[in-house]
């Protein structure tokens, strides 16, 4: 599952900006990104955080998982 919401986290962020963009601006690190986008683990307060800076709501997100 972590896969899954990693690979579309990635799809996101892409559709809208640069992975260096997107790291700078949410204030998390390139390397933190990355792992994450690769199916790491996180908190939930971080998964949205990155919801946020997305400007998804969990329910749209979880449509495309």
């Amino acid at each position: 599952m972590l896969n899954k919401i990693g690979k579309a986290l990635k799809n996101k962020r892409q559709a809208r900006t640069t992975l260096e963009s997107f790291s700078y601006e949410i204030n998390i690190s390139r390397s933190a990104m990355t792992r994450y986008e690769s199916g790491g683990d996180m908190y939930l307060s971080t998964f949205l955080k990155l919801l946020h800076g997305l400007d998804i709501k969990p329910e749209e997100f979880f449509k495309d998982v």
